[in-house]
């Protein structure tokens, strides 16, 4: 993880692996997110590097709507591990945007701004966590 993000700091890292984590693969007690039986899940190292790797391919402004668009691992779907934050400038405090939830369809996550007054006039960023 480190070698594909090198700024990580040990938070980051386990975001990921938490992240990334497979549940549901421990029998009918095994639920989504922690659990004393199973903690987060199993590790899937994979998933995790493929979190490690995610950027927006894709930012679209249609009809003043703004969508960002990126590729996500299989396991996003029931896991949902992003968040979109906002800030009208790079020196004010990010905002987490809870209005629009991230939708995910197979390998791809979207999210539409739903504040459209605003496009154009303020700083984005997808947020990895649980």
């Amino acid at each position: 993880l480190l070698t594909v993000r090198p700024s990580l700091d040990h938070y980051g890292v386990r975001s990921l692996l938490i992240a990334g984590a497979e549940v549901g693969v421990g029998g009918a007690d095994d639920t989504s997110g922690y659990d004393t039986s199973h903690g987060w899940g199993r590790l899937n190292v994979w998933n995790s590097i493929l979190l490690a790797q995610s950027e927006v391919k894709s930012v679209k402004n249609a009809g003043g709507e703004l969508q960002l668009s990126w590729t996500t691992p299989t396991n996003a779907a029931t896991k949902r591990p992003y968040s979109v934050s906002k800030t009208d400038s790079l020196g004010s405090p990010w905002t987490n945007v809870l209005a629009s939830p991230v939708t995910i369809s197979g390998t791809t996550a979207a999210w539409i701004d739903p504040d459209s007054a605003n496009v154009g006039k303020r700083f984005y960023r997808v947020n990895i966590g649980q």
